[in-house]
């Protein structure tokens, strides 16, 4: 990986460490069934994920967390985190988190993007090769498979994707989920992904550009959405979907620089987190392309512009974005180095 991964490395760490163990604040949407149900306090109701402002943001610190030993494991301070995630990815503690999804009104709770997140962290811990992490897989295992089959059975029935670039976006959660699924034991799983992904993007064409972004988008509706489709298609498929969809002179209003706001604003700072994952697509969308192809050098460059933009945020420049955009940083860097 590159210096900059070495260099960042023990200060996402640190802030990741911080932000798992920060109950405030914290926001929770749930449906309440009756009184019965009334929230406890966030270390009661979510013993593994109470921290880092809301509960998928505390998945994708613990990811991070997992993710950074696999690739910078001599800049980090290992046996903190260890103590941390041994805490945190308890047996007592993720079972219990599986209960919270099993009451009723909980099931759609996350869905689809903490869902994601969750998964892709069991992903990271099943490809780990340290018996802490065999620990904490063991762990995790149950409120997978849960998850799992929920993920199953709501692309089964949905009728249509979400296509805003909020946490929502149908779109972004299945290209981020396809890379840390298990070829065999989630072969079925993938294949559903890629037919509800043909069957809801296949005929997309010349996306209209006149509402994006909004101003707390942190994802890109069209890039997520090719991003995707780099996935699932095949290249020559891939590259006539793409001249339709995207054509190339429309790349500007996609990608061009935006302002970024107040860093204290909790929906404005999403901007930030949108370069990002801007990079993360369109480096995912240049190595899709044939080599021949002119648009591979350009998205490359312009993939390393934006994530330059909004790197350097996510070493410490407010709460509201010190609690996740330093996982959408790593993100943007492993896109670029792949």
């Amino acid at each position: 990986m590159t210096g900059a991964l070495n260099r960042w490395a023990t200060i996402w760490a640190e802030m990741a460490l911080m932000n798992i163990d920060r109950p405030y604040p914290h926001a929770e949407l749930v449906v309440w069934q009756g009184p019965h149900q009334a929230l406890a306090s966030p270390q009661i109701q979510h013993p593994a994920f109470y921290g880092s402002y809301d509960w998928h943001s505390a998945v994708e610190m613990h990811w991070l967390l997992v993710r950074l030993h696999a690739l910078a494991p001599a800049a980090l301070p290992w046996a903190r985190i260890q103590s941390a995630l041994d805490r945190h990815l308890a047996p007592a503690a993720l079972k219990a988190e599986l209960a919270f999804f099993q009451e009723p009104g909980h099931q759609g709770f996350e869905r689809p993007y903490g869902w994601a997140w969750y998964l892709a962290l069991f992903g990271a811990l099943k490809r780990a090769s340290t018996p802490a992490a065999d620990r904490w897989r063991m762990a995790a295992e149950p409120l997978a498979i849960h998850l799992r089959t929920a993920l199953t059975a709501w692309l089964g029935t949905a009728s249509m994707p979400i296509r805003y670039g909020l946490h929502a976006n149908t779109a972004w959660s299945l290209h981020h989920l396809w890379d840390w699924l298990d070829p065999i034991e989630d072969a079925a799983l993938l294949t559903l992904i890629q037919t509800k992904a043909r069957t809801w993007y296949g005929r997309d064409e010349a996306f209209s550009y006149a509402r994006i972004p909004s101003g707390s988008d942190f994802l890109s509706p069209p890039l997520a959405e090719a991003a995707l489709m780099a996935k699932v298609l095949d290249q020559k498929e891939f590259v006539e979907w793409l001249d339709r969809f995207l054509p190339e002179a429309a790349f500007g209003p996609v990608t061009d620089a935006i302002p970024l706001p107040d860093p204290s604003d909790g929906q404005a700072s999403h901007l930030y987190g949108l370069n990002l994952s801007r990079s993360v697509h369109l480096a995912h969308l240049a190595k899709a392309l044939p080599p021949s192809d002119a648009r591979r050098p350009r998205f490359l460059t312009r993939a390393q512009d934006l994530a330059g933009e909004s790197l350097p945020a996510s070493l410490g420049r407010h709460y509201m974005l010190d609690h996740w955009l330093p996982a959408f940083a790593l993100l943007a860097l492993c896109a670029l180095e792949e």
